[in-house]
């Protein structure tokens, strides 16, 4: 996959390193774990934003952070991300998850008339392709939204450029132009260095996102900047490169269990494979089919 990835677009969002991590790099002090309580807001200021965390329930919680970008007009950028651990066998979880992601996309789509959603990925890879399911299953839906949602809402899957010889920019710009939206919500599929986020972390930003750029393959980002109008964009991580997997496999395991000495030695042509392989987990087909579900059942409960 890290051979070919000219034909997957596994995105990153932009915005900070990690918004579960350190929202203020010159106090390391200041920890950013979940409260017990099912509940409560744990809540962080500083010059540049606010961080906010919430635990739902026991398997299901919600980061937040908004930064601010231009104080006299009162604009923001959010980064959340929404971690949902057994959606995919809980019913109850489930229709929580999409619940919790309801109510940050209606925050975001305040004053929007007309959106074009797009599904970023190459339906013929299975971990790249959360968007275009997304937009399929949005289509199935057709119907309904036409008659019932309060937006005008448009639809495409640009595909990756290896199989149209068309980049997804280039579409999303071309189309843009001629419908002329208020707002892009994009879905992608994400790269991830944390194994532990593959299928479980919903991503949602108003700041940009990177097609590709996950996988070293970077191409235009769509954002506000590169379109002229405001840019939306869900993601989940599905793919991981080896060597993150492999030091969170070492980092995550006691030195009893795991034998490593701090003098392994790997050879060049190892190391060049832990760098450029791409990995997945092998229940991927039912995490991304899952996962397009919940991002498709929040994207129209938020339209009607």
């Amino acid at each position: 996959m890290g051979i070919y990835n000219y034909r997957a677009d596994f995105g990153k969002v932009l915005g900070p390193k990690s918004i579960e991590t350190n929202l203020n790099s010159n106090n390391k002090k200041q920890k950013r774990t979940l409260e017990n309580k099912i509940g409560s807001d744990k809540n962080l200021n500083n010059k540049k934003g606010k961080f906010v965390e919430k635990k739902i329930n026991n398997t299901i919680s919600k980061t937040e952070y908004v930064s601010k970008i231009d104080n006299k007009k009162c604009q923001t950028k959010s980064y959340i991300n929404i971690t949902s651990l057994d959606f995919f066998c809980n019913e109850n979880n489930k229709n929580l998850t999409i619940k919790t992601i309801v109510d940050a996309l209606k925050k975001m789509l305040v004053g929007t008339k007309k959106i074009l959603i797009v599904g970023i990925g190459n339906r013929g890879m299975t971990s790249d392709s959360l968007g275009p399911k997304v937009i399929e299953k949005l289509i199935e839906k057709q119907i309904v939204l036409e008659e019932k949602a309060k937006k005008q809402v448009f639809l495409i899957a640009p595909n990756v450029v290896a199989n149209t010889g068309i980049e997804s920019f280039d579409m999303v710009f071309a189309v843009k132009k001629e419908i002329n939206p208020d707002l892009i919500l994009v879905v992608d599929s994400l790269c991830t260095k944390n194994i532990e986020r593959i299928g479980v972390s919903f991503q949602i930003t108003n700041d940009a996102i990177v097609p590709g750029s996950g996988i070293k393959n970077k191409k235009n980002e769509l954002s506000q900047k590169s379109l002229g109008v405001g840019v939306l964009a869900i993601g989940v991580p599905m793919v991981i490169y080896l060597k993150n997997a492999f030091m969170s496999f070492i980092n995550g395991n006691n030195s009893e269990n795991f034998n490593v000495g701090n003098k392994m030695e790997v050879k060049q042509g190892e190391k060049a494979l832990l760098d450029d392989m791409v990995v997945t987990i092998k229940e991927i087909d039912i995490l991304v089919e899952s996962c397009a579900e919940i991002i498709s059942s929040a994207i129209i409960d938020t339209l009607l």
